[in-house]
């Protein structure tokens, strides 16, 4: 079963919802979700495309405030603090190289 798994990202320990599927062996590619989007439903036809389903290791990360991961009033939301949030899910699932996708209000930030 995939299940989306919450890992604590913030200083007042709010989770980000990140899902891991796919070969750890492969390349990784690692995918975030828009502003207010979850990128485990915006890229899941991505992951299961037959271009790309079976090919390496797929992690989707929903940003602090969007998708599955928590909501912290704390957390100011520029994109650097989305950086640092999805930087730590990277360093958590110990992935040391991968290419990365954002939707159109991240990637272009």
């Amino acid at each position: 079963m995939i299940e989306v798994k919450l890992l604590p990202v913030t200083a007042s320990g709010a989770h980000a919802a990140h899902l891991d599927v796919g070969a750890a062996d492969g390349t990784t590619s690692v995918y975030i979700g828009g502003l207010g989007l979850a990128s485990t439903v915006s890229f899941a036809p991505v992951i299961g495309h037959p271009a790309i389903a079976g090919r390496g290791r797929h992690v989707l990360v929903d940003l602090v405030g969007s998708g599955w991961s928590d909501h912290d009033d704390s957390f100011a939301y520029p994109i650097e603090e989305h950086a640092a949030v999805v930087a730590t899910v990277i360093d958590a699932l110990e992935i040391r190289w991968s290419r990365s996708s954002g939707t159109h209000s991240v990637d272009q930030s």
